[in-house]
């Protein structure tokens, strides 16, 4: 009835009217054209059921993983689904698996009975080395299973169980990773927490520099000894556990407890407990700072002989968490700064207990307390009376300064080591002198 109107009304009206109709039409007839060819040019997404690197070096399951010699390396984001399948199973040692920056996820059924288990699966490997890739929501996402001397370096790990996992392996490298662990998970669901990297009766292993994220535990120690666990930088949301140890058998000393243990130079913020220990003997805590901690900077229970040495407990709710069981501890050179309460100590709540309790000082320095008000008139850095922590507790040489605590982080090399080094180079130098000498002699000659 309009274009009637108009055609009889105005006729020069309806024929701009029906032009620019035409041109709209024509235009919306290109772009379809366009999207329908680009549609049909996107190439699909194939995800792989299961990828091997076979122990004759061949690759199965993708063609986006490249082999140059004993290096190979993502081409493109790598899809996986299935029930409980694992992502990569390598079966040949002494090859580097370099990301390249691209993703390995598991994109199938994501409730807890059918999800993917392994993102890369190392069982019984020696020498691999991981790299530079993005893995995402596996149950495990990197498991490595009586293996030993690889590294796992430099990689992007999300999960809502557990990033990287140690079981029965040992001399292992955890360098430089970015780790994020996110909302609940089947262990949540079961009342209990997974650690973003856990180890389990595992030994002689490096955890270094890594970013940790968490609201449940960062970096979890079972049963497991003479691991260093350095540099790393632990955060959470004020409900999470940055370092635990935890254990299986009933003993307080032997086997079953994690112990000869470094833990030295992290930074562990913002967590529920920074540190906490059931159980454990003769590990070495020094050059951390541990603040802003809801409840304990470290909770130390059923420990014995512990060396908290140098670190830094801030503005958490209670620096030191002391149950009946912890003694033969030695704490000295810590800085307590502005803690709501310095520590707490079951044993002088319970006067019956059996001595020895922990011990506060070395004989002539002990630790520096914000809280402390003596003097120190012989300007010697010491107070001239001891601090009283609690009743049956007391730091008989409080520190007037703060301590230095990156004076108390333990390198990452043991400290003969570059002694050594030194040597040899010395040898080496001698050596070459003496050739040099012999040749001018027997030129003389």
């Amino acid at each position: 009835f309009t274009k009637t109107l108009f055609s009889y009304a105005k006729p020069e009206l309806y024929q701009v009217i029906k032009m620019r109709e035409q041109r709209i039409a024509l235009t919306l007839l290109l772009i379809l054209c366009f999207a329908v060819v680009t549609i049909s040019q996107i190439r699909t997404v194939k995800a792989e059921n299961r990828i091997y690197i076979r122990a004759d070096g061949s690759v199965e399951g993708t063609d986006k993983i490249q082999r140059n010699g004993n290096v190979y390396t993502f081409m493109g984001n790598i899809s996986v689904e299935g029930t409980q399948v694992d992502g990569i199973i390598v079966e040949k040692d002494n090859i580097v698996i370099d990301g390249a920056g691209y993703t390995l996820q598991y994109i199938g059924n994501l409730s807890y009975l059918f999800r993917g288990i392994n993102g890369i699966n190392l069982t019984a490997r020696n020498g691999i080395t991981i790299k530079n890739m993005r893995i995402m929501d596996f149950v495990f996402n990197i498991q490595l299973h009586k293996s030993s001397n690889n590294t796992i370096l430099s990689n992007y790990l999300s999960t809502s169980e557990l990033g990287i996992t140690l079981s029965d392996a040992h001399n292992n490298s955890v360098i430089q990773n970015e780790i994020v662990s996110y909302g609940e998970n089947m262990f949540s669901m079961l009342n209990a927490s997974s650690p973003n990297i856990q180890l389990f009766n595992s030994s002689s292993n490096t955890i270094s520099a890594n970013y940790v994220y968490t609201k449940e535990i960062g970096i979890n120690l079972l049963e497991s000894h003479n691991n260093r666990i350095t540099q790393n930088n632990l955060v959470s949301n004020g409900e999470g556990n940055g370092i635990t140890f935890y254990r299986y058998s009933v003993n307080d000393t032997g086997s079953g407890n994690s112990f000869n243990n470094t833990i030295s130079g992290n930074t562990i913020t913002e967590q529920g407990i920074g540190i906490k220990s059931l159980t454990g003997s003769k590990n070495i805590v020094s050059g951390n700072n541990i603040t802003d901690c809801k409840t304990y900077g470290i909770f130390l229970e059923n420990y014995q002989q512990i060396n908290v040495v140098g670190n830094n407990f801030e503005n958490n709710t209670v620096g030191i968490f002391l149950g009946d069981k912890a003694s033969n501890n030695t704490i000295n050179h810590n800085n307590f700064i502005n803690n709501q309460k310095d520590v707490t100590d079951i044993r002088s709540t319970i006067p019956f207990l059996p001595s020895p309790k922990s011990i506060w000082d070395t004989g002539s320095r002990g630790n520096y307390w914000s809280s402390y008000n003596g003097t120190d008139n012989d300007g010697d850095g010491i107070g001239d009376s001891p601090h009283l922590i609690n009743d049956v507790n007391q730091d008989n040489y409080p520190l007037m300064n703060p301590v230095d605590i990156e004076e108390f982080i333990i390198p990452e090399f043991p400290s003969w080591t570059p002694m050594l080094g030194m040597f040899s180079v010395v040898a080496i130098v001698m050596a070459v002198y003496r050739i040099k000498i012999s040749k001018k002699v027997n030129q003389h000659r």
